[in-house]
């Protein structure tokens, strides 16, 4: 249930950039005064967001912001979760949601010198399975609550993550638990990409010590990683090793303070062998988080040179494009005025 308030809120903005924007606090009402003292510690979670910095972490460094934080607000909203838990149990939380001005944040994020977590954000794809004492199994509708934290998590450090759940008489799972289990990532990031998403993260959760335990396995294509997390309850060592991943992604496309600011970058693209092939170019260059803009500088036959403006150093764009395999780099235009690749089909 979401409660709207004035000014320029809207929940949808919560799948795009925008919502990078807004930070979320819990509450125990809806007062004025319970409202003052979250939007604080919303601000810090907006500014955890854009530098992948943990919120606890932030919650810190940003300290001494109360001003900033309520003149920086620009709309605020209530969301409340419900779920019905174990035991008979109920999970029920009120959050303050708090819109901030974009520019502001931006400009605090240059003016403290703090790493800038690109805003184009590549989206994620969990698979999980758990032990629960009846056998290891894959999550499924069953299993709702769990999905949420995972989600929840994310979204609140700025991860677009989805959750694989098993369908009901689900045959043949696009991966198996044996593969989560032993963490084998390269079928979960097979089928990530089938359904238009990068990385694929796994996860193995089973009672252990004193609460939970939790296998993670991460492969973007370019980069894999492997973690464990625990916690007193299943929910809280999920959120603890989503917090993980996201350090990890943050930590390896993140702008460091000192690499920030503007340029403009030449690459020539040779093989665009028509229309299609043009529009996907525009499309992973526009959806690169280190580029602004991309205009086009001119096109003779197959070969394309795309003007690139940049957020960041240059070696930024260029490491990014070695790793990706869409493009393929082949050399320097005449002069050096290009970097040349090649459009892989």
């Amino acid at each position: 249930m979401v409660l709207f308030f004035a000014l320029a809120f809207n929940a949808s903005a919560a799948e795009s950039e925008a919502a990078l924007y807004t930070g979320e606090a819990v509450v125990a009402d809806q007062s004025a005064a319970e409202r003052d003292a979250a939007i604080p510690v919303a601000l810090a979670n907006a500014l955890a967001k854009l530098t992948g910095i943990p919120h606890a972490t932030a919650a810190v460094r940003f300290s001494g912001l109360e001003t900033e934080a309520r003149n920086w607000m620009q709309g605020f909203a209530y969301t409340r979760h419900r779920y019905a838990l174990d035991g008979g149990q109920q999970y029920d939380q009120l959050r303050l949601i708090v819109r901030f001005d974009p520019g502001a944040l931006d400009r605090a994020v240059r003016e403290m010198r703090l790493p800038l977590w690109p805003k184009q954000r590549r989206a994620t794809r969990l698979f999980m399975a758990l032990d629960d004492g009846a056998g290891r199994r894959f999550l499924d509708d069953t299993d709702e609550f769990i999905a949420f934290v995972a989600a929840d998590s994310a979204q609140r450090l700025g991860l677009p993550l989805s959750v694989h759940l098993a369908a009901d008489g689900e045959t043949r799972p696009p991966v198996r638990t044996q593969e989560i289990w032993g963490g084998f990532t390269n079928t979960a990031l097979r089928s990530a990409r089938a359904l238009g998403q990068d990385n694929a993260l796994l996860a193995a959760a089973y009672p252990g010590g004193d609460g939970w335990q939790v296998r993670w396995s991460m492969n973007t294509g370019s980069e894999q990683w492997n973690w464990r997390s625990s916690g007193a309850t299943l929910s809280q060592a999920i959120e603890s090793g989503i917090q993980a991943s996201v350090s990890r992604l943050a930590g390896a496309r993140s702008i460091a303070a000192s690499d920030q600011g503007s340029w403009v970058e030449a690459i020539d693209v040779i093989n665009v062998s028509g229309p299609e092939d043009y529009a996907r170019c525009l499309d992973y260059l526009a959806g690169l988080g280190y580029v602004d803009q991309v205009d086009i500088a001119g096109a003779q036959g197959a070969r394309v040179r795309f003007r690139l403006s940049l957020n960041a150093v240059p070696g930024y764009l260029f490491d990014e494009l070695d790793r990706s395999g869409f493009l393929y780099p082949v050399g320097q235009a005449l002069g050096g005025a290009a970097r040349v690749y090649e459009l892989q089909q």
